[in-house]
């Protein structure tokens, strides 16, 4: 084969390499370099949904109630609450008139339980005066805010007094008790 030829065809395929780069530079080209572009604004949304948590007092012990003695007061019974809505506390008990009732260690006694003279009583701590306990909701705190992450408290006191009205029970395992039920709930 001449050399002349042989020198054409590679610069031939020279030719042809360089345009085969050059095919595949302007496919990985950017959307931009070809003088488009697109784009869109895309809306976010969420709800954020009501959301309370409380956690509330144990079980209270009074002690011993002596006659003609003053009423015997609790230390305070703390409720705290979380909540990201207004919230209101209410409090009741389980006997209508709020008065303690002669209890087993397994439940109320039957037919017909002896019961304290004067009902339990309540206060906010913070507040004045003490109004009896009952089976209708009191309001213990209302048109409170949103608490926030680290919550708010709200704490009660107990008062009972005992008199010559009340029996002592006969078996040591019995006591007098009422229970008390707290209600946390969101106000809008």
């Amino acid at each position: 084969m001449n050399s002349h030829l042989l020198l054409r065809q590679i610069q031939n395929i020279g030719v042809v390499s360089a345009a085969v780069v050059m095919i595949s530079l302007v496919g990985l080209s950017s959307p931009t370099d070809a003088g488009t572009s697109n784009q869109a604004t895309v809306p976010v949304t969420c709800k954020v949904v009501a959301a309370l948590e409380a956690t509330f007092p144990g079980a209270v012990s009074l002690g011993n109630l002596n006659v003609g003695a003053p009423p015997v007061l609790s230390a305070p019974q703390t409720v705290t609450v979380r909540s990201n809505a207004p919230w209101a506390l209410k409090i009741r008990s389980d006997a209508q008139d709020g008065r303690m009732r002669q209890w087993t260690g397994t439940g109320y006694a039957t037919p017909a339980p002896r019961t304290m003279a004067a009902p339990l009583e309540w206060k906010r701590q913070d507040g004045a005066d003490f109004a009896p306990i009952s089976g209708n909701e009191a309001v213990v705190a209302a048109g409170m805010p949103p608490t926030g992450s680290a919550g708010a408290t709200v704490s009660v006191v107990f008062r009972q007094a005992a008199s010559y009205d009340d029996e002592a029970l006969p078996d040591p395992a019995h006591a007098y008790r009422i229970e008390v039920t707290y209600v946390a709930t969101q106000t809008y």
